[in-house]
């Protein structure tokens, strides 16, 4: 199959770093250049820029002569990042209550409702990607792309690791309810309320 050329190292980052919170890359594995090209369907050139990419959002690390290797966090650097995201998520979403027109909260709601049928039935892929676009549709409505970027950033960050998916069931359902609870918040134009579930549903990941 011929491979697609001139990809984005952003575009393609993206879709690497879903690939590692899909699971298809474990924290510590090391990636090949060619594993990149065949899985991605793009050129050497693209998946070295994609991978240097992650490198500068620390999604991946570079070892000099050895390649490229998922990030793997220790418990200092997950607790700055869950730290560093309640602090730009409570600010995003205060805007978001503002500024979120109807069609947006209809498409929020129907994700939410997509991520509570998939939580209870669905594959571990279809209920990151459902949670990566709720998340990702969130936050577009906040004015503002720099914190956009960041939050989005900081999400990938902890990649695959076992602090970035739900610890169980419970958790899994838990996460899908704050996701109902922050759309009827916004629905009701209530910043303050819609502050708190992001808090708390941030949190979650420690428990």
């Amino acid at each position: 199959m011929a491979k697609v050329r001139g990809k984005v190292p952003r575009m393609l980052g993206d879709e690497i770093a879903q690939e590692i919170r899909n699971g298809g890359f474990r924290p510590g594995e090391w990636i090949r250049l060619g594993d990149i090209e065949e899985r991605f369907k793009a050129s050497r050139f693209d998946a070295r820029r994609a991978l240097a990419e992650l490198v500068l959002r620390q999604v991946l690390e570079h070892a000099p002569n050895r390649g490229y290797r998922v990030y793997a966090p220790d418990a200092e650097t997950i607790q700055h990042v869950r730290e560093a995201r309640i602090l730009l998520e409570k600010e995003a979403i205060g805007h978001v209550a503002k500024n979120i027109d109807e069609r947006s909260l209809a498409q929020l709601r129907k994700l939410a409702e997509e991520f509570h049928k998939a939580a209870e039935h669905g594959t571990r892929t279809e209920q990151n990607e459902i949670n990566n676009k709720f998340h990702v549709l969130l936050f577009s409505s906040s004015g503002n792309p720099v914190i956009e970027g960041m939050i989005e950033d900081l999400r990938q960050r902890l990649g695959g690791s076992s602090h970035a998916v739900w610890q169980s069931r419970d958790a899994l359902l838990q996460s899908a309810l704050d996701h109902m609870d922050i759309v009827k918040a916004l629905e009701a134009r209530d910043a303050r309320l819609s502050v708190k579930l992001i808090e708390r549903h941030i949190n979650r990941s420690s428990e």
